[in-house]
């Protein structure tokens, strides 16, 4: 088992290494077709850590894809400060 992630009702549903591996693949396809350009492109993640956070980062390596993550501890002045100096594609995950 990998990890698990909430459902509806609060309870945890695991996640196996196989399905992180086949959900980051989909993702790093996804980033491809939307014309994110491998080895150049980068991707900014705001979000807590989680199943869909770890796909996401490890989808962007697929691509060769350089990741920015984005906590709410930073304060909101120093995440516009980032975002303002790095050029990304922004993803923001949300918990809900």
């Amino acid at each position: 088992m990998c990890c698990g992630t909430p459902d509806a009702e609060g309870k945890y549903q695991m996640k196996t290494y196989g399905e992180l591996a086949s959900t980051s693949q989909r993702l790093g396809n996804a980033f491809n077709k939307l014309g994110l350009e491998s080895g150049k492109s980068k991707i900014a993640i705001f979000s807590a850590n989680c199943f869909e956070y770890d796909a996401i980062i490890i989808g962007g390596y697929f691509q060769n894809l350089c990741n920015v993550s984005l906590y709410d501890t930073l304060g909101e002045d120093a995440v516009q400060f980032i975002l303002e100096q790095v050029k990304v594609f922004k993803i923001r995950k949300s918990l809900k």
